[in-house]
């Protein structure tokens, strides 16, 4: 659930300061190792990061305790860093890191830039199905606008930017809310902009906590992809977890439900069978949803999860009910 009264503005305090520091010491050091590097850009972020002509941005709850971080470092001609991206462990799940990555890429182009670059790694994958989702395409390290960069990142992004004028601190008009399948459909195509949106909760937190990523989707159809791997959805017998299969069908399957909606209306699961025809320890699985009955109230889902080999690994059929009025309010 989206977390509420989320304030995101630029460092302007030693505590702030402090905040930016603990916030991503605490993440580096229980996923990585904390290097030197790491060390002298968070102890003086307005030294080495706000001076330089960069931004950092942090956003605060509605107590005012700081929650999240993420930086935006400058290079010259146009081209700056999205880095020292967190978010504290008792805050995550509600959409604070999706704002923070659209918060960086505005700033970024207030600044002037035109090329925004990253490095992340693939244990991180809510964070890298996020920069996905805002439009980032993968590059290779020969494509990196620097030298000496981190060894950690395995996976390196870049998203062009078009210079933005105005200022971080200036109110925008809310654009209307996209349909789902418009939205959606962007999503896929990488044409996503800040500040797009639909009256669903997009990305999903389920999905960008399990790393599911949506790549093809139709009116009642939908294809999402996620890199299974044991040491986090395996089961007793060292296999992919039944759950885990399940989970992804659903959310292929509520993606596809959710192309049929129009603004106002929302769904529910009704009903779900899976049968499960073979193993998968590992590697890329991929579940395709289609509607086979779209009903004014209920509609009818299949779904097969299919492993990399190309071979089935199960079918799941599903019930779904669309909510209107007072029944789809906060659902």
């Amino acid at each position: 659930m989206p977390t509420p009264d989320i304030r995101i503005a630029p460092l302007t305090d030693a505590a702030d300061a402090r905040a930016f520091r603990e916030i991503n010491e605490d993440w580096i050091s229980r996923m990585f190792t904390l290097t030197g590097s790491d060390r002298t850009l968070l102890a003086d972020p307005v030294t080495r990061i706000v001076e330089p002509g960069g931004s950092v941005l942090i956003a605060r709850d509605g107590s005012g305790r700081a929650v999240g971080c993420v930086a935006v470092i400058a290079y010259g001609e146009g081209v700056f860093e999205l880095a020292k991206m967190g978010v504290r462990p008792d805050a995550q799940g509600g959409g604070i890191g999706r704002r923070l990555v659209e918060a960086a890429i505005r700033r970024a182009a207030e600044l002037g830039g035109r090329r925004l670059f990253l490095g992340t790694n693939g244990r991180l994958a809510p964070a890298v199905h996020l920069y996905e989702q805002a439009g980032f395409r993968r590059i290779t390290r020969e494509q990196l606008p620097v030298a000496d960069y981190y060894a950690r990142a395995d996976i390196l992004m870049e998203l062009q930017l078009d210079p933005d004028p105005r200022s971080a601190d200036s109110e925008e008009a809310e654009a209307p809310p996209l349909p789902v399948l418009d939205y959606l459909r962007r999503e896929v195509d990488g044409t996503l902009r800040p500040g797009d949106r639909t009256h669903l909760r997009y990305p999903t937190a389920i999905s960008g906590l399990l790393g599911f990523r949506t790549t093809a989707v139709g009116r009642g159809s939908a294809t999402i992809e996620v890199e299974a791997d044991p040491r986090s959805h395996g089961n007793q017998q060292g296999t992919v977890h039944g759950g885990f299969l399940v989970e992804l069908a659903d959310a292929a399957i509520g993606t596809a439900q959710s192309t049929l909606l129009t603004e106002g209306e929302s769904f529910a699961s009704v009903e779900l069978s899976a049968r499960f025809l073979r193993p998968v320890w590992s590697g890329r699985l991929t579940a395709v949803a289609t509607v086979t009955h779209a009903g004014s109230t209920l509609s009818h889902f299949d779904c097969e999860i299919t492993r990399a080999d190309g071979k089935a690994v199960a079918a799941v059929t599903s019930v779904v009910m669309t909510l209107r009025g007072d029944d789809a309010a906060g659902r």
